[in-house]
């Protein structure tokens, strides 16, 4: 018998119940080890549903290889689990914890039509100028730097309208890059320069929030979504 071991809302580790130990890829090899560590990516994995049986394909997060049985044997290939039954697993009493992971995870469960075909032949959605969720009013800049370096007279003076305030005008986007990639967005569109102080942020006009804080967004999607493809174009670097 074998117990599922939920890591997080995505991945899980296999133990089995007689040996306390858990299946893991090591050097492409798929063997039981009762050592894992918390963060050993090779022994977790990830349940994918298939078919219409609530019949799950087992994806490792290391290798991406998926568990089966088309040898007479447990053994794991890169094979998708679509041309292989071998591969397609009961998971008694397991429910898939959190959200509807595949509402957004849209380029994975459309692999087998788009993995072969070039990226000008996708049609992926995209966020314009993605950074600007969070634009700061020149009332709490420093006076020496209340503007990015893409403004110009007639946007300096927009912002001293009262009412009619120039950050309103300016913010494209109203959510942050993590929210906007778990929508779907899958190209994100930058424009950055840097202050006075030498930090770099995204801009329109108005400084935004750091290039740092939206390159986390993107790593903290990409390491929970691996089968999902991020493009970011850099439209500007204002100096």
């Amino acid at each position: 018998m074998w117990v599922i071991e939920p890591v997080n809302n995505l991945y899980i580790r296999i133990k089995n119940l007689w040996t306390g130990a858990y299946l893991r890829i090591n050097n492409g090899v798929l063997e039981m080890d009762k050592n894992i560590q918390p963060g050993w990516w090779d022994a977790m994995w990830e349940p994918e549903p298939v078919g219409k049986n609530q019949s799950f394909a087992l994806g490792n997060h290391y290798t991406q290889a998926y568990l089966n049985m088309a040898s007479g044997k447990l053994d794991a290939n890169t094979t998708g689990p679509g041309s292989m039954n071998s591969a397609y697993w009961m998971l008694n009493g397991y429910t898939r914890p959190g959200t509807n992971l595949l509402a957004f995870q849209w380029m994975r469960a459309n692999s087998e039509a788009i993995a072969d075909k070039p990226l000008n032949q996708i049609c992926l959605p995209g966020a314009h100028d993605s950074g600007t969720y969070n634009l700061t009013s020149t009332y709490c800049r420093d006076v020496n730097d209340p503007f990015a370096p893409d403004t110009d007279n007639q946007k300096r003076g927009l912002s001293f309208l009262g009412g009619l305030d120039y950050s309103g005008w300016a913010m494209a986007q109203d959510k942050t890059v993590l929210q906007q990639l778990t929508d779907g967005i899958r190209f994100i569109d930058l424009c950055v320069s840097g202050d006075k102080s030498g930090n770099l942020k995204a801009c329109l006009g108005l400084y935004g929030v750091s290039l740092q804080t939206i390159l986390n967004d993107i790593a903290s999607f990409a390491q929970n979504n691996p089968r999902e493809i991020v493009v970011v174009e850099l439209q500007h670097l204002c100096t």
